[in-house]
């Protein structure tokens, strides 16, 4: 067998030989039941099966698979969890800078915003470019950050299970999440700076 993963699914799979006990008898070994009920139903009946063979056999450590695949990737959701918590906080930080720093931006122009103002344009089309002006730069460093996650995605895929290291779904609510943010940013400054009288934006510094 060329397949089998005794000690956990990130341990290399060596060619595995099975035996017949009468040629390498063993001190201690396992054995798998498969049945279509609890599991747990079926534990008394296989003790009581062991005891009729011998009754000095000792019958220890009975879990069930999804227990053994639980331990088997132990380590592994450890580092998954302590990862995910680091990449959450990350996360946090990103919006308030990106919303702090946008936010800055826009209120800088509210000088500028005024002055349309004055000259007689229009508050949706004042606010709709400062938000296209601000996105663009958003979607800048999504890019290069989104560019970064593939390139890195490959080093961290030891650590995942069940999930691809360029998960899309993921991908996809981190980069609405940002934009969103960004667009927040955005608007409230510069609906603030259009509901101002356009004389008081002008002294504004």
């Amino acid at each position: 067998m060329g397949d089998v993963k005794s000690e956990g699914r990130a341990e290399p799979a060596p060619l595995q030989v099975y035996m017949a006990p009468e040629q390498e008898p063993a001190s201690a070994f396992g054995i798998v039941v498969s049945t279509t009920v609890t599991p747990c139903s079926v534990q008394a009946p296989v003790e009581s099966v062991m005891r009729g063979l011998d009754r000095d056999l000792p019958v220890f450590t009975i879990r069930t698979m999804d227990r053994v695949v639980e331990a088997s990737i132990g380590r592994e959701r450890m580092s998954v969890l302590v990862l995910g918590v680091f990449a959450f906080v990350a996360l946090v930080l990103a919006c308030v800078g990106l919303y702090g720093l946008v936010s800055h931006s826009v209120t800088e122009r509210t000088h500028e915003i005024g002055v349309r103002m004055a000259l007689g344009a229009d508050r949706r089309h004042v606010v709709s470019l400062v938000i296209r002006q601000g996105l663009a730069m958003t979607i800048v460093g999504v890019a290069a950050g989104l560019a970064g996650a593939l390139a890195l995605g490959r080093s961290i895929s030891s650590l995942l299970f069940g999930v691809a290291p360029t998960d899309l779904p993921t991908l996809s609510v981190v980069i609405a999440l940002l934009v969103g943010v960004s667009t927040l940013a955005c608007y409230v400054p510069a609906w603030r700076a259009t509901r101002l009288d356009p004389t008081q934006a002008l002294r504004s510094e």
